[in-house]
């Protein structure tokens, strides 16, 4: 468990550090291009924060999270696409249920026919 001032120091090189830069020394790591100590001198961080970035960032998880995202984009079925096309029908029938009646209020409120202005 972290102390207090662990915790500050985390919060101060996740600001410091940009995650793209994090990702890198990971994945350096990953690679056996740097080992653990080298990574830590090079950044200037502890143990505990590199191995916090090879939890967020390490090619393990990466690549669960991406078989993830696969499988749940391969459980939206045939009906929650439907549904999905469904809601967008009854939307567009909304909207031009809409125009239909701001052409209509034009021509009795304002005396302009929109349909024969604009060849609707």
């Amino acid at each position: 468990m972290r102390t207090k001032v662990e915790n500050i120091e985390q919060k101060r090189i996740n600001k410091l550090f940009k995650d793209s830069f994090k990702k890198k020394v990971v994945q350096q790591i990953d690679e056996k291009v740097l080992t653990l100590k080298q990574a830590r001198l090079k950044c200037g961080v502890s143990n505990s924060i590199l191995s916090d970035w090879r939890t967020k960032f390490g090619k393990e998880v990466l690549k669960q999270q991406d078989e993830k995202r696969a499988r749940t984009l391969r459980s939206i079925d045939d009906s929650n696409q439907q549904i999905f096309f469904l809601k967008q029908l009854k939307h567009a029938k909304m909207e031009a249920h809409l125009y239909k009646e701001i052409v209509r209020l034009a021509k009795s409120r304002y005396g302009i026919d929109l349909k024969k202005n604009f060849g609707l």
